[in-house]
């Protein structure tokens, strides 16, 4: 599975706690402080953001276990909420998914992590989720649309270089980049779960420069591995300092009936 840098992690979390879908948080809650009991199992867990926009939304007595294959990550996630979380795991979710069922878990989160993911993967963890009766909460999933204004001549070009590169595999077989939240939402529906979608969009602006260079570059790179680099670092050269980006990302509860 592809690694993330804590600083990445931690220059990104600014904008995706600012996206994340009011309404889905709010039904979450609602769901969640109905239940006697609450075992939330987060998955590519990082540094722990998703307890940190949760945990207001949740009953204090929720026992969080973190899963990541990256010990670092999960170090720094019990060093920032050792005294709130459960336990961490580290657990290759690749070869590992089924590990987690031990922990019993009654919700299974995920934050910016479906769209490195294969179909394979999408059907073993609905199917995971069935099993355990567990309900679902999956955020910030990168949907495919991106608005840079002003506008470049190659906008176009260098987006389809890039989601080219995300349908890479990146650990997980063939990954469904764009495609993974309509995918992911048609197999929990098919598996009869109550499924609800909100946009989660990135709106950044001059004062997230740091972030807009970071996630500029990035796009960049991959897109130069399936267009002119030249073309595509022009490209990066001139947006990098637009001055609105909106980038379009998914969120999805789905709740057992």
């Amino acid at each position: 599975m592809t690694g993330f840098a804590s600083s990445w992690l931690d220059l990104r979390e600014p904008a995706d706690h600012a996206a994340r879908n009011a309404d889905l948080v709010q039904s979450l809650s609602d769901w969640a402080r109905g239940r006697t009991r609450l075992t939330v199992v987060d998955l590519g867990c990082g540094t722990g953001s998703t307890v940190r926009a949760l945990t207001a939304h949740v009953p204090d007595t929720t026992n969080w276990h973190l899963v990541d294959s990256d010990p670092s990550l999960l170090a720094e996630a019990h060093r920032r909420h050792g005294n709130i979380i459960t336990a961490v795991h580290q657990i290759d979710l690749v070869n590992g998914l089924d590990q987690i069922a031990h922990l019993s878990p009654n919700l299974i989160t995920a934050s910016a992590l479906f769209d490195l993911v294969s179909q394979d993967f999408i059907d073993r963890f609905v199917g995971l989720g069935v099993d355990l009766g567990a309900a679902v909460y999956v955020a910030l999933t990168y949907d495919g649309q991106s608005d840079w204004s002003p506008p470049h001549k190659d906008d176009e070009a260098v987006t389809a270089a890039f989601h080219t590169d995300m349908r890479c595999d990146k650990g997980f077989g063939p990954a469904l980049g764009p495609s993974a939240a309509a995918a992911l939402a048609a197999a929990l529906t098919a598996q009869g779960y109550a499924v609800s979608t909100g946009d989660s969009i990135w709106v950044l602006d001059a004062s997230q420069s740091a972030l807009i260079g970071e996630l500029t570059d990035g796009i960049v790179e991959a897109a130069a591995r399936h267009m002119s680099p030249d073309r595509a670092a022009a490209w990066g050269q001139a947006q990098r300092a637009a001055p609105t980006i909106r980038i379009g990302h998914t969120d999805i509860l789905a709740l057992p009936v």
